[in-house]
C-alpha cells in the first residue's frame, strides 16, 4: 500500500524559507497563513559553546490516523488512498460556528481565514503528485533538505534516507497516536519535538486556535 510522506533534513535546513515562499505562491494562501512554516527550535540551556538551536519546517503531517478528518462535521477533510490528507470544497466551512478541525490537529497545521470563514492547509500538492510531480516545497529548497516519496517503498528516497538516519529520524508528537508521515532527520542537535518553537513570520492572530 502506498504511503506518501516527507523526510526533512534538519541538519541541512538553514531557515532560508524558500519552501514557505514556494508554498504560498503555489496555493495563493490567504494573508497570515503558512501551509508550511519554518520555526526555530530555541535552545533553552543558554550554552553558547554547545547551542541546541535548529530550524524545523512544519506542515500537515499527513497522518496515518488523522484526528482532523473525523473532527470535521462536513467531511471537508479526506485521507486519500496514497496517504495524503486533502481538503475538498471548503464551502461547508461557513456552516461551522467553531473550528473543530483546527482544535483536533496537534501540530497547528490547519489555518483559518476569518474573513471567508474557510480553513486551509498543506495538501501535499496533490494536483502536482497526480500529474507525476512532487510537492512545490521539494524542488524549491535550495539545499535539497526536503525529500518526498512512498514511505512503504524500500527503494524510495524517503525510505532510504530514513533508514540511513535510523534512530535520528523523528516524528512530531508520536504520543498522540496520529502516526505522522513526516520524518525529521537530526543528528547535530538534541531533538526538542515541538517545544520552544519560535517563528518571526507574521500570522493572523485569529488564524490558529
Amino acid at each position: 500500500m502506498t504511503r506518501l510522506g516527507f523526510a526533512v533534513n534538519l541538519d541541512a535546513c538553514c531557515d532560508h524559507r524558500d519552501c514557505m515562499t514556494a508554498c504560498m505562491r503555489k496555493n495563493d494562501a490567504f494573508p497570515g497563513a503558512h501551509f508550511i512554516e519554518t520555526f526555530t527550535a530555541m535552545d533553552a540551556s543558554g550554552d553558547i559553546e554547545e547551542p541546541g538551536t535548529y530550524f524545523i519546517p512544519i506542515m500537515c503531517q499527513h497522518c496515518g490516523n488523522p484526528s482532523c478528518v473525523p473532527a470535521c462535521p462536513h467531511s471537508v477533510l479526506r485521507k486519500r488512498s496514497d496517504g495524503l490528507v486533502v481538503m475538498d470544497s471548503t464551502d461547508p466551512c461557513v456552516q461551522c460556528a467553531e473550528t473543530p478541525c483546527l482544535d483536533a490537529c496537534p501540530y497547528d497545521a490547519i489555518e483559518f481565514d476569518r474573513k471567508t470563514h474557510r480553513a486551509g492547509k498543506c495538501d501535499g500538492c496533490a494536483d502536482l503528485v497526480d500529474a507525476g510531480g512532487v510537492p512545490e516545497c521539494v524542488p524549491n529548497c535550495f539545499l535539497g533538505a526536503i525529500a518526498f516519496g512512498d514511505m512503504e517503498d524500500e527503494a524510495s528516497i524517503v525510505s532510504q534516507v530514513v533508514e540511513q538516519y535510523g534512530p535520528a529520524a523523528f516524528r512530531l508528537k508520536p504520543e498522540t497516536g496520529n502516526d505522522p508521515s513526516v520524518r525529521y532527520l537530526l543528528t547535530r542537535r538534541p531533538w526538542k519535538d515541538m517545544e520552544g518553537l519560535y517563528s518571526p513570520a507574521w500570522e493572523d492572530p485569529e488564524g490558529k486556535r
